[in-house]
């Protein structure tokens, strides 16, 4: 929501804010599915541990987001624009704020039931 009204503000039309927030929230998405895979360990620990299904589900998700922009009839469909370099990473930038937060979260959890 925030990146949507950031977007806004930097002026981007809206065929562009619906590109940015759709990847930010996709990305969000899996950053919420790589952080709760445990509630106690870190994610280092948990990516260590054997998990294909996890896998097929990243890989599947980040697949099906880049079919979104490559494939003219899904794109024309969402009515997305193709974003440039700097809003992606932005995107990007986005997701891995979240994932640090929830992981710092959790370690503050387990620090405050030790």
């Amino acid at each position: 929501m925030l990146h949507h009204f950031g977007a806004r503000a930097l002026g981007y039309d809206d065929d562009e804010v619906r590109t940015l927030t759709f990847i930010t929230v996709v990305l969000g998405n899996l950053a919420l599915i790589l952080s709760n895979r445990s509630r106690s360990r870190a994610l280092g620990a948990t990516l260590r541990t054997r998990n294909p299904p996890l896998w097929w589900v990243v890989g599947g998700t980040l697949i099906g987001l880049v079919a979104v922009f490559a494939v003219p009839f899904l794109k024309s469909a969402f009515k997305f624009s193709l974003p440039g370099g700097g809003a992606v990473a932005l995107c990007v930038a986005i997701g891995a704020v979240l994932l640090s937060w929830l992981e710092l979260n959790k370690r503050m959890r387990r620090r405050a039931s030790a």
